[in-house]
């Protein structure tokens, strides 16, 4: 609990009780913050007296009128100090006052300017650093889904070499978000790529896109177009071999969504720790 006392113009706050002055009214205010954290001033009946952004308002404006009076008052001795007749020792007297003003004002607001724009180059230097590791990190998480999905999808549907589906569907394979019956995002991802068909109307060669598991699927039907890459209805090979990495996809990498595979390299960083090598 702190005390006011209301001026006829202004508001002062006193850890002890001020003197009494005959202008002015003394009562208890309480002090607390909002949801947001900001300063409310209340009088004992809970009603707000002065809120955080009103300070910071009143502040702003004194600030201004500071700098506007220093700068009419430089104007003034200036005009002072040019007035025909005046002794050196009278002028160099108000070159000292000018300067002292333009040294605790105008200066002052030059490098409150000067911090803004540091803070300003700081903040646009952090953001700039996050954006590139947030794509860095969601790029090697686009690569990893890629290269698990269509090699696990290969070797479920008997390709003879898991590698040259994978090189072959690669190139052309995008990440997309999964969409419910609405429209919307679901929050998963599905991996697509483009394999060559042909029109079931014009029998002409085409381009489609579908989803890994279909596209292979599809192109198991197009032995005119694929059918070096698969064998018959052998049991396929196993081991999920992510040839990017030049290892089996470890046990643990989670590539359900960006963040889950964030989540397991930092817990792990030895999960992709040799991706490089061959």
């Amino acid at each position: 609990m702190k005390t006011c006392t209301l001026f006829p113009k202004e508001l002062r706050y006193y850890d002890d009780p001020p003197p009494a002055d005959d202008n002015a009214a003394t009562f208890a205010v309480k002090t607390k913050k909002d949801e947001k954290g900001r300063l409310i001033l209340e009088d004992p009946e809970g009603k707000r007296l002065f809120t955080q952004e009103h300070m910071d308002a009143e502040i702003g404006k004194a600030r201004i009128n500071a700098r506007k009076d220093a700068e009419a008052t430089i104007v003034k001795l200036t005009e002072l100090q040019n007035q025909v007749g005046m002794s050196e020792a009278a002028k160099a007297q108000l070159q000292e006052q000018i300067e002292g003003l333009q040294a605790r004002h105008l200066s002052s607001e030059q490098q409150y300017q000067n911090e803004l724009k540091a803070w300003r180059e700081r903040h646009e230097t952090d953001t700039k650093k996050l954006a590139a590791e947030r794509d860095a990190i969601q790029k090697e998480y686009h690569e990893q889904l890629i290269n698990s999905t269509i090699v696990q999808e290969a070797e479920s549907n008997n390709a003879i070499r898991a590698v040259q589906v994978l090189d072959l569907l690669a190139r052309s394979a995008k990440v997309k978000p999964v969409l419910d019956e609405t429209g919307k995002e679901t929050g998963s991802k599905e991996v697509v790529v483009k394999i060559r068909d042909i029109d079931a109307t014009t029998k002409e060669e085409v381009q489609i896109t579908l989803p890994v598991a279909k596209a292979i699927k599809r192109m198991k039907e197009l032995p005119e177009y694929y059918g070096n890459l698969f064998r018959g209805e052998e049991k396929g090979g196993t081991g999920h071999m992510n040839t990017m990495m030049g290892r089996p996809t470890p046990k643990g990498l989670d590539l359900s969504s960006p963040q889950a595979y964030f989540d397991s390299v930092a817990k792990n960083p030895a999960l992709v720790s040799n991706k490089t090598t061959g």
